[in-house]
């Protein structure tokens, strides 16, 4: 490879205007290619397109996100529900007290103004929110035994 990069520059520094006209036409090139290229700032074009994914498009579609970051926390496995709130709220925190002339608004904790409102949306896309695990569950909670055993405890 070495070899060929050495021939290349034999030959353009033999032939100065080649090289000159070489390099434009490169520039050229660059820029053409440059100016081909088109943004986007739908972020639900990032999610593959199917049947299970075309409700949370819709209800991404429906959301601002422009000039947002989303960060998504999850739990490790073994780990507990407080801790995930723990550090969720450790983090908002973190970015309100050392961020803050840079951040307009983090939506990390909803305020009980907004409580009604949140709830509605989780009840409207409740599927998107759960995973085959959490119907297993639900189905065994509604078992008439398992509504007799909570009752005969409360």
């Amino acid at each position: 490879m070495g070899e060929f990069f050495y021939r290349l520059h034999l030959r353009l520094s033999k032939n100065k205007t080649a090289a000159g006209v070489f390099a434009l036409i490169l520039i050229l090139g660059m820029i053409f290619f440059v100016s081909k290229i088109r943004f986007e700032e739908d972020i639900s074009k990032l999610i593959p397109v199917s049947d299970e994914n075309r409700e949370l498009q819709k209800v991404l579609k429906t959301v601002n996100f422009s000039d947002q970051i989303v960060v998504n926390i999850q739990r490790e496995k073994g780990g507990t529900v407080e801790e995930l709130v723990a550090f969720a709220s450790d983090l908002t925190d973190s970015l309100e007290h050392y961020s803050g002339k840079y951040i307009k608004h983090i939506r990390g904790k909803v305020g009980s103004e907004n409580l009604n409102q949140t709830m509605d949306f989780v009840y409207e896309n409740l599927p998107l929110f759960l995973d085959e695990k959490d119907y297993t569950q639900i189905e065994k909670s509604l078992s008439a035994d398992s509504i007799a055993a909570v009752l005969e405890a409360d």
